[in-house]
C-alpha cells in the first residue's frame, strides 16, 4: 500500500477511539499517537474551561487538527524527518492551536477554527527583527508543505 493510500485510509480511523487509532499507526511514525492524544484531551474541556467563558473545543476543530498532524507527519516521514507540533492547545472560541518551531527561530502557528477553517501566523527574522505574517483561510494543502520545510530547516 502506498503512503498516500495509507493516508487516505487513515481518515477512516477518526471515528475510532484513540487507542485503536494508535494501533493503526504505521511503525514509521509511532510517536504520532501522542500528538493525537493531546488533541483528544482537549475535547474533555467543558464550557468555561478558562473561567472567562470559553467555548468547549469543537469536534470539527479537533478532527481538522488531527488531519493536519497526520498530513504533516506523513509528509515529513517521506523525507525521513519528524515534524511534531511544539504546542497543541485550546482556543477560547472552541478551536485548536497547533504550533511548529524551526531551529532557526521561525514558527508556524495555526488556529484551527470550529468551522474547520485555518488562520496561520508565520514568525520569522529579517535584519535581526522578528517578523509576523498572518494568513486567513489558508488551506491544509498549502500549509502542510510549509510546516514540513520548517521542520526540515529549509
Amino acid at each position: 500500500m502506498s503512503a498516500f493510500s495509507h493516508e487516505l485510509n487513515w481518515s477512516a480511523n477518526f471515528g475510532k477511539t484513540i487507542e485503536s487509532a494508535a494501533r493503526a499507526f504505521p511503525p514509521l511514525i509511532p510517536s504520532m499517537a501522542d500528538d493525537y492524544r493531546q488533541v483528544e484531551e482537549l475535547l474533555l474541556l467543558g464550557l468555561d474551561w478558562n473561567s472567562y467563558g470559553a467555548a468547549p473545543i469543537a469536534e470539527t476543530a479537533a478532527k481538522q487538527a488531527k488531519t493536519i498532524v497526520c498530513r504533516v507527519a506523513w509528509s515529513a516521514a517521506k523525507r525521513a524527518r519528524e515534524a511534531h507540533p511544539y504546542y497543541i492547545g485550546p482556543i477560547p472560541t472552541g478551536g485548536v492551536q497547533l504550533e511548529w518551531r524551526g531551529g532557526d527561530g521561525r514558527e508556524i502557528r495555526l488556529e484551527v477554527r470550529p468551522d474547520e477553517s485555518l488562520k496561520a501566523m508565520f514568525v520569522g527574522w529579517e535584519n535581526g527583527h522578528k517578523t509576523r505574517e498572518y494568513r486567513d483561510n489558508i488551506s491544509v494543502l498549502e500549509v502542510v508543505p510549509m510546516i514540513v520545510d520548517l521542520a526540515a530547516g529549509i
